[in-house]
């Protein structure tokens, strides 16, 4: 999972994820103003691919027992 190195009170901040690329862990890293931007950098860099993400809200999610 994305993990912010550490707190930059509102500036870039770098980021490191372990992602799985054709069965091998590999650490990919990227920088932007929160996890989910520096993660899509990550991938960015990684992949080539030009991409944005659209929303990225958590939605609440409801327990049915």
């Amino acid at each position: 999972f994305p993990k912010p190195l550490e707190d930059h009170h509102g500036r870039e901040q770098p980021l490191s994820a372990k992602v799985t690329v054709d069965g091998k862990m590999k650490t990919i890293k990227g920088q932007g103003n929160g996890p989910v931007d520096g993660f899509v950098d990550a991938i960015r860099k990684e992949s080539g691919l030009a991409f944005d993400v659209a929303d990225s809200a958590v939605q609440p999610q409801r327990w049915v027992a």
